[in-house]
């Protein structure tokens, strides 16, 4: 993953998925399908930081 070259450290899991996340808008052009794949993938991520964490 091109981000992690430019961390001096290790990504947390919220950084590796955010810069996924831009890649693969990238790759789809920021096409309508795009934001919606983006859409859906960052609900069903907070959902399970929710059910997980439910103090949150």
């Amino acid at each position: 993953m091109s981000a992690q070259r430019y961390s001096p450290r290790p990504l947390t899991d919220g950084e590796r998925w955010t810069a996924e996340a831009l890649g693969d808008l990238r790759r789809r052009r920021y096409r309508p399908g795009a934001w919606a794949a983006f859409l859906r993938s960052s609900l069903e991520r907070s959902r399970t930081a929710r059910s997980q964490r439910p103090e949150l």
